[in-house]
């Protein structure tokens, strides 16, 4: 195990001390309020729903790493067995789009062989649309730096892999910890969820802001801590890769 995933380790017993958050277990998001988190989304996999992810611009999207890399194999997914679709509710998404691309830090792939937690700080990926999201179907989520998120409240929102088609909250998670980009928060996540967004407890009027993705979670003997990765400065290396790489 590697340096991240020693420090990992110790913060799930540190975190035992800490309560869950009074939103942890998540709520489901009604139609009327659901319009304001229609750039969260379900990731599906030749058409089943196995992780959640986010409209970061009106072509890309953001998701973990490991939701688009075989476990098995250490292969990416091709891009054409990807969907993204955004906003669904019970009456229908407010759009759904083709993947054509994505990235996938190499120190994630590299870092697969150490096990565990150790490749938790690059379980990051960027998803490139087969079109364009217009702003009639969805806002784009602000991405910002969060360098010092220890004590920050955050909210997961995303869609459950045995959940209803609804986007979920889980709301006040307090950031306990952090090293290298990788948070750990008092909030627990279920399947389905890894790859859903981090944002910033932000007024009702004010717009959302993204700082991490859900990477995974560890049960402990009294509570459930989740980690979640940084977004921000690893965007332009995913960009260039994008960028440089030959269309799967």
């Amino acid at each position: 195990m590697g340096r991240t995933g020693q420090r990992c380790a110790a913060l799930m017993l540190l975190a035992l001390a800490w309560p869950l958050a009074a939103g942890s277990e998540g709520v489901v998001i009604g139609a009327e309020a659901a319009a304001r988190w229609r750039a969260v989304g379900s990731l599906t996999v030749a058409g089943h729903r196995v992780c959640s992810a986010a409209l970061i611009s009106d072509h890309e999207a953001i998701t973990a790493a490991h939701c688009v890399v075989n476990r098995q194999t250490g292969l990416r997914t091709p891009a054409a067995a990807l969907h993204l679709v955004l906003g669904q509710t019970a009456a229908g998404q407010a759009a759904v789009r083709g993947v054509v691309a994505s990235a996938v830090l190499p120190d994630y792939l590299a870092s697969r062989a150490e096990g565990g937690l150790g490749n938790l700080v690059y379980d990051t990926a960027l998803l490139v649309l087969d079109a364009p999201v217009s702003a009639g179907e969805a806002m784009p989520l602000e991405v910002v730096d969060w360098p010092k998120p220890v004590g920050d409240f955050v909210d997961i929102l995303g869609y459950e892999k045995a959940g209803p088609d609804a986007v979920t909250l889980r709301e006040g998670c307090t950031a306990l910890d952090s090293l290298d980009g990788v948070t750990t928060v008092n909030c627990a996540v279920v399947a389905g969820l890894s790859g859903a967004p981090v944002l910033l407890n932000a007024y009702p009027d004010a717009p959302p802001i993204l700082v991490a993705t859900v990477s995974s979670r560890s049960m402990g003997a009294a509570t459930s801590l989740t980690f979640v990765v940084t977004v921000a400065p690893r965007l332009a290396a995913l960009r260039a890769l994008i960028l440089n790489e030959t269309p799967q």
